[in-house]
């Protein structure tokens, strides 16, 4: 990034007092950065988990040829949700750069110079989003450590004050699950929140889960933000409502646990990212699989408003289909809803995520062998276009869950 800071730092100052030519501006900062090797790019980012998956995309299309430049992602510790993971710093495909102005100008401008790459437009429209994500995921592998990890100063600083916290709760590394649920008080993307309101989850539907790892000795760790309603259980530490002041927080508690159960939010890409085992819930389609390497997941069912059925996978898929979005809005005007996922549905998932954890090396292979030759996984992934999720791509669906629905789904 030396070429590329004085460009930065030249165009800085004239950004901040210009009136109406900041799109002139921003379009001969990009050009300028071009001609240096480098591409000004704008990232999807009020939302917490674009902070990791914009960029893991990016880069892993870097490396299939897709693009040639390195990445610029300009944006403002001092606004993140995320400080720790908005540092600037550089990598193989990518660097952050922290700059509040640049950052400002591209979330508010409605449409960009066509010198600067909009990476946030692409992935949000689903046609070319999930099916991006999943061959991205795949192909990470945590000695790759994109985002410099392991070597940043506060991350090391950080395992030390995690260390105590664990030991002031009296938890242990591999005894405790992180859980996430969405709210009605998730605010990361508030422009658009009535189009994905129907991702969030009550707190009741989690009930039955949390009461099978208290009896089973596991202690559940509640992760989120400070908006979320507060969750009373004996068996939870619920830091939703008493958030950790360390960096990396969230990374660390989910490195560390025996595995995570997260429904369908940017936060369960800490975990994915720590490369524990991610179980997730309440998925809408099209995304219909789990995120990472034998993770397991169970998704909404999409109804007919008119006829009340579920919708079958052929008809989620077909051209210009609810596939296409995972907005609440949108599918109301194609005449779609969607139902959560039950309490027993995730009891279902939870008891499943426990038993491949304490599973033995042997036993773990012959499980995770056993349902992917289940025949309605099979079938699953033979009606799922395979431009989805990517060739080779090792997520999963709960066979029990498959097993409850109707056969007219897998038409």
């Amino acid at each position: 990034m030396r070429n590329a800071i004085p460009i930065l730092q030249k165009y800085e100052p004239l950004l901040t007092t210009s009136a109406g030519s900041c799109i002139n501006l921003l379009e001969h900062l990009g050009l300028e950065l071009l001609q240096q090797g480098y591409v000004l790019a704008k990232l999807t980012y009020t939302a917490m988990g674009h902070l990791i998956v914009d960029p893991l995309i990016y880069d892993y299309e870097y490396r299939i040829g897709k693009y040639t430049h390195k990445a610029i992602f300009p944006v403002s510790s001092a606004r993140s949700a995320n400080y720790e993971f908005s540092l600037q710093f550089e990598c193989r495909s990518f660097c952050f750069y922290d700059s509040p102005i640049i950052d400002y100008l591209l979330s508010k401008l409605p449409k960009l110079p066509p010198s600067i790459l909009d990476l946030s437009g692409e992935i949000h429209t689903f046609t070319s989003g999930p099916y991006r994500l999943y061959p991205a995921l795949s192909s990470y592998k945590p000695e790759d450590d994109i985002f410099s990890l392991q070597s940043r100063p506060l991350y090391i600083q950080s395992r030390s004050q995690f260390n105590k916290f664990l030991e002031e709760r009296n938890l242990r590394p591999r005894e405790y699950i992180c859980l996430h649920m969405r709210s009605h008080g998730f605010k990361s993307d508030s422009l658009h929140q009535s189009e994905y309101i129907l991702r969030n989850t009550p707190i009741s539907d989690l009930t039955l889960a949390i009461d099978f790892l208290y009896d089973h000795q596991i202690k559940v760790v509640r992760v989120g933000g400070v908006h979320m309603p507060p969750l009373y259980h004996h068996n939870v530490v619920d830091l939703a409502v008493e958030p950790l002041s360390f960096p990396f927080a969230d990374y660390l508690l989910t490195e560390n646990s025996l595995f995570n159960l997260y429904d369908s939010s940017g936060a369960a890409f800490f975990s994915v990212l720590s490369r524990a085992r991610t179980y997730l819930y309440n998925l809408a389609p099209p995304m219909m699989m789990g995120w990472g390497p034998d993770d397991m997941c169970i998704f909404q069912k999409l109804i007919n408003i008119d006829s009340g059925s579920v919708v079958s996978l052929s008809d989620i898929y077909k051209p210009y289909g609810p596939a296409t979005t995972c907005s609440a809005v949108s599918w109301e005007r194609m005449g779609y809803t969607s139902l959560r996922n039950t309490p027993v549905e995730i009891l279902g998932l939870c008891m499943k995520a426990l038993l491949l954890s304490n599973a033995s090396k042997e036993n773990y292979t012959r499980l995770i062998s056993s349902i992917r030759k289940n025949t309605l996984s099979i079938r699953l992934n033979e009606l799922v276009p395979s431009f989805s999720f990517g060739h080779g791509f090792s997520g999963m669906v709960d066979p029990s869950f498959l097993s409850g629905l109707s056969h007219k789904f897998f038409l």
